[in-house]
């Protein structure tokens, strides 16, 4: 229902846990984050389903532009079309 972070100087841990959750709206969307880098080094955290969400992530990666919010993209026959992209 939530996600959080862990961070570590190893790829391959340890891990630590932040204490404190990065994104929560307590409902069961907040799932299968994955972290999306943009041309032009903007980094999103998109999660979601069965809508997408996604919030802009400060440059420390650990926490996201409040003013921004999350973001929700309704799944529609719209939101699957290649014309809404072009």
């Amino acid at each position: 229902m939530a996600i959080a972070v862990g961070i570590s100087d190893s790829p391959t841990g340890p891990f630590k846990d932040l204490g404190y959750l990065l994104v929560d709206e307590g409902d069961w969307n907040d799932i299968d984050p994955t972290v999306f880098i943009d041309d032009d080094g903007q980094a999103y955290l998109y999660f979601g389903n069965p809508e997408l969400r996604y919030v802009k992530l400060n440059e420390n990666m650990i926490t996201y532009d409040k003013e921004v919010g999350v973001v929700k993209i309704p799944m529609t026959e719209e939101a699957f079309s290649i014309e809404a992209y072009a």
